[in-house]
């Protein structure tokens, strides 16, 4: 059945947008390669950034394989299954719901040209492309949110990948953001708090407004955070936003990375688990478990550090896993206990992905397997 929001959105009956969203249905893959095509083959800055280019190629051919991959596991039926007067359409699609494929295909083009010139026409399209879905029936926002989960965090991830491996391909611009250091202490403790208040009002929307809600408006934050970061990284100042960066921020080549994987992975738990507990549970335990973790490993001043990843110890381990079980011990019991151990394993790894969607991955890992 379909979500409040979707079923809401689907019964709108708006001549223009359906025939774009009709459209975009048949065609938004040619639209997308073809505006990429002429971007690239009209604007030098494009084919300049070696980082983003190679980041998106990768990126996009890894996305179709899990949109098919997740499709297939999660065998989803659509919500036009069920014969409704939400469907738009002349058919209703023969392939599984979850996640969009339309979707995460937009949003790994929006994602890969953040901060560049090109990010305002694939990021206008993309949310277009998402709510289309939705408008026409063929979606929930439960569909939705996963496609734009798959999409980000693949590019990004990637994206991750290859600064890390292959640092000739940075850009110019990006060189001078890596070599900064970080912040000190102080720095870390603003934002350890705004890490578990921030995992606090989420789980307080779940059990207010329900999972769909929460989900729509996490994605809402996500698109104005993404514009955020947008206007950050290519230097134009906005009242507000420049403050909160900077009382919260590390220096990092992608501002604010930390609190927008955050919300990728709180969404990735939201839209994958059908039980809604178990993502208060997950998500309680990146709150909490991960905020302890930090500040205990720099309050140990690296004295027990891990052999096997000496930017992590042994002393934030064992705090992300004490403070982990209680914050989760209040939805799933004692089954708390192995979900924060296998989180804060997760966290002391080296494996190239930011703890705030590594973290969220391994619980749900945890609960599928």
């Amino acid at each position: 059945m379909m979500d409040e929001f979707s079923a809401a959105l689907a019964s709108l009956n708006i001549p223009l947008f359906t025939a774009v969203a009709v459209f975009l249905d048949q065609y938004a893959y040619l639209l997308f390669l073809g505006i990429a095509a002429a971007f690239y083959l009209l604007r030098p800055s494009v084919r300049k950034n070696k980082l983003k280019l190679a980041a998106f190629l990768i990126s996009l051919l890894v996305m179709a394989i899990l949109v098919v991959a997740v499709k297939a596991g999660t065998q989803q039926p659509r919500p036009c299954i069920v014969p409704s007067d939400y469907l738009k359409l002349p058919y209703c699609p023969f392939d599984y719901s979850f996640p969009s494929g339309h979707t995460a295909f937009a949003f790994t083009f929006a994602g890969a040209s953040l901060g560049t010139g090109v990010f305002p026409v694939f990021f206008l399209l993309a949310i277009i492309t998402a709510l289309s879905r939705i408008y026409l029936g063929v979606h929930t926002i439960n569909d939705v949110a996963g496609g734009i989960v798959l999409a980000l965090a693949t590019y990004f991830i990637i994206e991750g990948w290859l600064r890390h491996f292959f640092p000739r391909l940075l850009h110019v611009r990006e060189e001078h953001f890596e070599k900064q250091k970080r912040g000190g202490f102080a720095l870390e403790l603003r934002r350890q708090a705004a890490h578990a208040a921030f995992g606090m009002g989420i789980l307080l929307l779940i059990w207010f407004v329900g999972r769909p809600g929460t989900e729509l408006l996490l994605v809402l934050a996500l698109f104005l955070g993404m514009a955020a970061m947008h206007l950050r990284m290519e230097r134009r100042r906005t009242a507000l936003i420049d403050e909160l960066f900077d009382l919260l921020e590390r220096p990092k080549v992608m501002p604010a990375k930390g609190a927008f994987m955050y919300v990728l992975g709180a969404l990735l738990v939201l839209s994958a688990l059908s039980d809604p507990v178990k993502a208060m549970a997950a998500i309680a335990v990146l709150a909490w478990g991960d905020a302890a973790a930090t500040l205990a490993g720099r309050m140990n001043g690296g004295k027990t550090r891990l052999f096997y990843n000496s930017g992590k110890s042994w002393a934030g381990a064992a705090a992300f896993f004490a403070l982990g079980s209680l914050a989760a011990y209040p939805f799933i019991g004692l089954a708390a206990l192995p979900l924060a151990f296998v989180c804060a394993l997760a966290e002391t790894l080296n494996v190239g992905v930011d703890d705030n969607f590594l973290i969220p991955l391994a619980a749900l890992a945890f609960f599928l397997l």
